[in-house]
């Protein structure tokens, strides 16, 4: 949440109005605003403008600057007494005294074994008299302060090397003095200016008298006539105040003082701010919790209600930056939902169209299933048909070999479906009949059965080689001898040599045209391989294992 202060700086010639915010550690200026004394003789401008800023700017706290001319500020050192004792024992002798009881403050200083304070005081009635003079009354502000505030925030936002600093606040009328050492405040006070009235350019004789009475300042606070100030060349100074005065009064200092002194003006900021805002832009540095002296003369009465102000002023802001996060929150929720809306409206959109596609797809299998229904009896007579002319053609050669030859071939169905065992005509009587079950469950095939010449090696090697060259061919996707205990007694006796007998299964791809197409959505291609078992590694269309999976018939 941005702080935002207003400072008033009831000056001789015209009163400043300061407004100013803290973004991080930097202090920006809002607006000031100069109202001549002549302009201000009606008590309710001051009082309307500042209620016209307060509406613009609010929330806003408002601090009034005390002059230094009616204020005291110095650094004490109790021996015995704490600061509260020593605080009641100087009220009671100014209210013996005056009548009144002083404002006072007070914070400590550097952390050392010394009882060491800032301490500052005024009189209440100097604060009422103020806030009449302006139109105001303590509702209309927050906190009261002391122009030694802001001195020490421009010490603090310059923060030069010497070790010993004088701040001036140049003024027609008075002029403030405040001292720092090694980095803490000495003392602050004002004396009287005998410079020219208006705008006039202060001659030599008036800084001279002028001079005389700064190095007098001291002895108005201590009381003692022989103090006096001392300026060096190990000296810095650090002037502000009226831009027409700060040019001479350099000059004169740098002529008086035999070694040059260092003289620091107070520079404007990127709004064109005069350099009479010094004082008031050291004050918003203080307010604004950037400096470590924190003075405040607020009379005890209005404290607690101040502090009761200042407390539903944080908690308001406080809850107008919670509800503008819950409403930023709740528009980043809104703008998610509409976002994810806009999301599932395009994934449905997208699902629709895919939708639509599978239907589309889903049409087209089922018209070429239709259309492959009326062409897949021919292709799979055709494919049996090859297969038969390939293995008569593979089985050629052994026509030419007198050492071997076929006695029977037979396709697998064929093989082992029948029951009868043909007999020659000088056998005995026929066995009983015998059923034999079907050992080959997987593809189709052809059993071809040789009766061979020789016997013992010769035998072997001629079987050896007909396998191999058989294996060779593309036709058969396997090719390998029948153990004795599943073949059949097919062939006739009259052609065979019975211990020179050997059949051999020629095992043939998969005919898928056997297999009527099935297009339903849970019988998968894998499921279809686990229940058909192939060698086939690369399935393609070619190979008559593609998109779409066969259905076997019903036998």
């Amino acid at each position: 949440m941005v702080e935002r202060v207003m400072i008033i700086d009831p000056g001789e010639s015209a009163t400043l109005i300061l407004i100013a915010e803290r973004i991080l550690r930097q202090v920006q200026i809002r607006e000031h605003i100069t109202i001549p004394t002549k302009l201000a003789s009606s008590n309710s401008l001051i009082a309307e403008t500042l209620e016209e800023l307060r509406s613009q700017h609010d929330p806003i706290r408002v601090y009034l600057i005390i002059p230094q001319s009616e204020t005291v500020s110095q650094r004490i050192t109790l021996d015995q007494k704490t600061i509260d004792e020593f605080i009641t024992t100087e009220a009671n002798q100014f209210q013996k005294i005056e009548g009144t009881e002083p404002v006072f403050d007070h914070q400590p200083l550097a952390e050392t074994s010394e009882n060491t304070h800032w301490l500052t005081y005024c009189q209440e009635p100097a604060i009422k008299q103020r806030l009449h003079h302006l139109g105001l009354n303590f509702d209309d502000i927050d906190d009261v302060t002391s122009a030694a505030q802001g001195l020490w925030g421009v010490f603090e936002n310059i923060r030069p090397s010497n070790d010993n600093t004088f701040i001036i606040d140049l003024g027609r009328h008075h002029t403030a003095l405040m001292q720092i050492c090694d980095g803490q405040p000495q003392y602050a006070t004002s004396f009287s200016s005998p410079l020219p009235p208006n705008n006039a350019i202060p001659a030599n004789e008036h800084l001279k008298r002028w001079f005389h009475h700064l190095c007098k300042a001291p002895s108005n606070l201590s009381g003692n006539p022989q103090e006096t100030l001392q300026l060096t060349t190990q000296d810095h100074l650090i002037l502000i105040g009226e831009k027409a005065l700060i040019e001479p009064t350099s000059n004169y200092l740098r002529e008086e003082i035999e070694s040059e002194v260092t003289v620091v003006e107070s520079s404007a900021d990127e709004r064109h701010m005069p350099p009479e805002f010094a004082t008031a832009l050291g004050v918003a540095r203080s307010s604004l919790r950037l400096t470590k002296l924190q003075i405040s003369l607020l009379p005890k009465a209005y404290q607690h209600q101040k502090k009761q102000k200042f407390f539903w002023n944080r908690l308001r802001g406080w809850t107008s930056a919670l509800a503008l996060t819950t409403i930023i929150f709740l528009l980043i929720g809104t703008w998610q939902k509409i976002t994810l809306f806009r999301i599932k409206d395009d994934l449905l959109k997208a699902t629709q169209a895919a939708i639509a596609k599978t239907s589309a797809t889903e049409d087209t299998l089922a018209a070429f299933a239709k259309q492959y229904e009326l062409v897949r009896p021919i292709l799979r007579y055709q494919q049996e048909t090859t297969e038969l002319i390939e293995t008569f053609t593979a089985l050629q050669p052994v026509a030419k070999d007198p050492s071997y030859w076929l006695v029977l071939l037979a396709d697998f169905d064929s093989y082992y479906s029948k029951t009868t065992i043909p007999i020659s005509t000088n056998d005995p009587e026929p066995v009983n009949n015998v059923t034999y079950s079907n050992r080959f469950t997987g593809n189709p095939g052809f059993v071809a059965e040789f009766s061979f010449l020789d016997q013992g090696e010769a035998m072997r090697s001629k079987l050896l080689s007909l396998v191999n060259r058989l294996n060779e061919s593309k036709t058969y996707l396997n090719v390998d001898t029948l153990a004795e205990d599943i073949r059949r007694p097919l062939a006739k006796t009259n052609v065979l040599l019975a211990d020179r007998h050997i059949a051999l299964a020629l095992e043939l791809h998969r005919n898928y045209f056997t297999q009527k197409l099935s297009l339903g959505a849970t019988e998968t291609a894998s499921a279809l391989e686990k229940a058909n078992p192939s060698p086939n590694t690369s399935p393609s269309f070619n190979d008559r294992n593609g998109r779409i999976e066969p259905q076997r018939e019903a036998p």
